[in-house]
């Protein structure tokens, strides 16, 4: 029992981490083409994390900013379960503000520098759901978010007419917290039940670098090579608390532990991209990214008896495709669509969290003197079905929201 609620926990927060990376839209103009950009053409700031490289083909200073984006998700599962439970249907409706990112692109003699703040996810979620047997009721309350910000200086170099390098190093924040609250109460015994309630607070500070490659490989071609770090854990601290409530035949106890200073570690693997950008006309641009992810296992919260949690990737693709239009020399229109293969393993028990999840993004952009302003929407989707000795599950994931984004050319 305790396995599926810990399996609905960790559902009801689906973010751009470990697993699923990149999994929502993220920079000046990759929002609205897919997060694609690697092989650059978009003349975007954002090439501090997607390419450094591609940082020399922007021709004039630039300081951009990536403004709140509104994030709907709707998370469902039905729940068939073999023994005696009744069917579960389980349910998660959250909005929220996800901050923007702000950055700055200059050129030295031979160098184009850009410094940043990046928030790739600022999330939160609740869930709340109930359900038993013929002899036990179980109710259960989850509270969680997850917030980043990166922030970091980026260079790039031309090696000659066709070639540049770039390079991004980065100190990285995360943070995280989890709220929750169980009750059991059983129909037979009617004096007896159990309440159980668990808090966890952490954060950790990590460093990384972005290390790019760009080369023009005709005039209507450009090729791209990224390559991020695992991240360095530097530092990390948390605090949690376990305590159980229980009435057995009218008597009360209790247990319970809290634990502080506890090294909460947070990682990302090894990661690879391959992209490139083609203009198949002078107004049609097509951007094709391919990623992999390597294996990576480590233990999020060190140094705990009752917070442990280890984590483990399997080497893992992802898929993005974007297109622009451009109608004028002043406004254009862009899409994006993009496959993200869960790097989850398989549980113990046979069971898998691992799940695909596609996204698809529209955007229009706008240059107004020397302002350039962009507008957008996408839609995120997942179906997953598994089954193990106890249930049989269908869990589907839904997010949607909105873009804005706007640049200023100095």
């Amino acid at each position: 029992m305790i396995k599926i609620l810990a399996l609905l926990l960790v559902s009801t927060l689906a973010h751009a981490d470990i697993y699923t990376r990149n999994l929502l839209p993220f920079g000046e103009m990759e929002a609205f083409t897919g997060n694609t950009g690697t092989g650059g053409g978009l003349l975007s700031s954002s090439a501090v994390y997607y390419n450094p490289a591609v940082l020399t083909q922007i021709e004039e200073p630039r300081l951009a900013v990536s403004a709140t984006s509104y994030v709907q998700s709707v998370i469902s599962a039905e729940y068939t379960f073999s023994k005696d439970f009744n069917n579960l249907p389980f349910r998660v409706s959250s909005f929220q503000s996800v901050p923007g990112t702000v950055a700055s692109v200059f050129h030295g003699k031979d160098f184009t520098w850009a410094y940043f703040i990046l928030v790739p996810e600022s999330l939160q979620s609740d869930a709340q759901f109930s359900f038993g047997s013929s002899e036990t009721e179980i109710s259960s309350f989850s509270k969680q978010s997850a917030n980043d910000i990166w922030g970091g200086l980026s260079g790039a170099i031309p090696l000659s007419e066709n070639f540049s390098l770039g390079a991004t190093f980065f100190a990285a924040r995360h943070e995280l917290s989890l709220i929750n609250t169980q009750n059991v109460s059983f129909k037979t015994k009617p004096n007896t039940a159990a309440f159980s309630q668990s808090y966890f607070s952490g954060s950790s500070i990590e460093v990384s670098c972005i290390l790019g490659l760009s080369y023009r490989l005709a005039s209507w071609a450009n090729l791209g090579l990224r390559v991020q770090s695992p991240f360095l854990h530097i530092i990390g601290n948390g605090s949690g608390t376990i305590s159980v409530n229980k009435v057995e035949n009218g008597i009360l106890s209790q247990t319970g532990s809290h634990e502080d200073s506890l090294d909460v570690n947070y990682q990302l693997p090894l990661d690879f991209t391959l992209g490139g950008t083609f203009w198949l006309t002078d107004k049609i641009q097509v951007l094709v990214d391919t990623s992999l992810q390597t294996p990576l296992t480590y233990n999020s919260i060190e140094k705990s008896n009752q917070f442990a949690n280890r984590q483990s990737t399997r080497l893992t693709p992802r898929f993005n495709l974007g297109g622009l239009y451009h109608l004028r020399p002043d406004f254009s229109l862009q899409g994006g669509f993009y496959a993200i293969p869960s790097a989850a393993k398989e549980l113990s028990d046979g069971d898998s969290s691992a799940s695909t999840f596609y996204g698809t993004t529209l955007g229009a952009s706008y240059l107004a003197g020397r302002v350039k302003s962009s507008l957008g929407a996408f839609f995120i989707w997942s179906n997953h079905d598994s089954q193990n000795a106890l249930y049989t599950m269908n869990l589907k994931t839904r997010v949607y929201g909105a873009l804005l984004t706007v640049a200023y050319l100095l």
